[in-house]
């Protein structure tokens, strides 16, 4: 509470003048004036230096230099719960939306966030729906899964050496000679062998 000793009020003005030496710029909507001869409370919409705006003009007989006192009203509060409500609301929507993710037949759900942007999600059936497709097309194009390669494959190459010993220049090249398919040596380097070309 803030007390005034001397406030002055006049007939159909919103504007209440302080004559004490006194900053009001923090007062905002959601304080009230209590004025000594006033019948009811005045709802303060802003303050500033020896200054207090009302939110409607004062409708009864002006006076002045009145003790007032200056009171914060619930409204803060209030405004406070209702933001918390929304604020409350808001997250069990998006929830609901997560679960949605998870549960609908729909490929996108949409989610606003709270400052009202509108996103595009896709959806647990729209991945199982893109892996069925991807399956199909694998299956489409005659490709073996992992199990029939190795199935297909199984003990080929499993040792050690060569799959196929590859081709030799069958004696076209100076100095080349052939011991047999793809092993030869080269005159040039003695005491070495040459496993394809």
């Amino acid at each position: 509470m803030i007390k005034l000793t001397s406030v002055d009020l006049t007939q159909d003005s919103p504007i209440v003048s302080v004559n004490d030496a006194i900053d009001l710029s923090t007062l905002r909507a959601g304080w009230s004036l209590h004025v000594t001869g006033a019948d009811l409370p005045l709802e303060i919409q802003s303050g500033s230096n020896q200054q207090i705006t009302l939110v409607a003009p004062y409708t009864g007989v002006s006076i002045s230099g009145r003790e007032a006192a200056i009171v914060q009203t619930s409204a803060p509060l209030n405004a406070a719960i209702d933001n918390v409500n929304e604020l409350g609301q808001w997250a069990k929507s998006v929830f609901n939306k997560q679960n949605e993710l998870y549960s609908t037949e729909q490929e996108t759900v949409d989610i606003t966030d709270s400052n009202g942007v509108t996103r595009t999600y896709s959806t647990a059936q729209r991945v199982k729906n893109l892996s069925d497709q991807a399956q199909s097309l694998i299956g489409s194009l005659g490709l073996p899964t992992k199990a029939e390669f190795e199935a297909r494959h199984e003990g080929k190459y499993a040792g050690s050496g060569f799959v196929e010993w590859g081709k030799h220049y069958a004696g076209s090249a100076a100095g080349y000679d052939v011991v047999n398919q793809g092993l030869g040596i080269y005159t040039g380097t003695p005491n070495t062998i040459r496993l394809g070309r």
